[in-house]
C-alpha cells in the first residue's frame, strides 16, 4: 500500500510539473504571437467604431457621402504581411447626365493595403493598415480615378 501511495504521489508531482510546463509554454507562445491586423475604416473618410476594426473586409466604400464608388468582392492575399492585395470588383456611378440619373457599372480592379501601424481597437492592441490604394482596371471619362488614401490606426 505504501508503494502504491508513493506511485500516486509521484504521478501527481509529474502531472503538476507537466501542467506548469504546458502553461509556461502557452504563455511564451502568446508573448510571441503578433497582434491581429485590421483596417481602421471601411468607408474612406468616415470614422467611428461602426465602420472600423474589420479584418479582411469584403468591401470598402470609397465615396461615403453618396455611395457612388466602392470596391467589392475583395479576396485578400497576404493579410497580416506588410502589403495585402485583393482582386476587386470596382462599382461606380457614371453620373451621366448627373449622379442621381447616372448608371452603375462594375469593372475589375485591385485594392492594396500597406503601411502597418500599431494602434488600439476596443481596448485591444492591434496593427492597422494605414494606406489604401484602389485602382480600376480601365480609365476613361466616366470611370473614377485611382484612390490613394491614408487610413486611421484606430477604430
Amino acid at each position: 500500500m505504501e508503494a502504491a501511495a508513493r506511485l500516486d504521489f509521484r504521478s501527481m508531482i509529474r502531472l503538476a510539473a507537466a501542467s506548469v510546463l504546458a502553461v509556461a509554454a502557452l504563455g511564451v507562445g502568446a508573448a510571441w504571437a503578433s497582434p491581429p491586423v485590421r483596417i481602421g475604416v471601411v468607408c474612406v473618410g468616415a470614422s467611428g467604431s461602426a465602420h472600423g476594426g474589420q479584418v479582411r473586409p469584403a468591401s470598402i466604400m470609397l465615396a461615403c457621402g453618396d455611395g457612388n464608388y466602392w470596391a467589392g468582392a475583395l479576396k485578400w492575399k497576404g493579410w497580416g504581411t506588410a502589403t495585402a492585395t485583393a482582386a476587386a470588383q470596382v462599382h461606380y456611378n457614371d453620373c451621366t447626365p448627373y449622379c442621381a440619373a447616372g448608371h452603375f457599372h462594375v469593372i475589375p480592379g485591385t485594392a492594396t493595403l500597406s503601411n502597418l501601424k500599431a494602434g488600439t481597437c476596443r481596448g485591444e492592441s492591434v496593427l492597422f493598415y494605414t494606406r489604401l490604394r484602389v485602382v480600376p482596371a480601365r480609365h476613361g471619362k466616366t470611370i473614377p480615378a485611382a484612390v490613394d488614401e491614408k487610413l486611421p490606426a484606430h477604430c
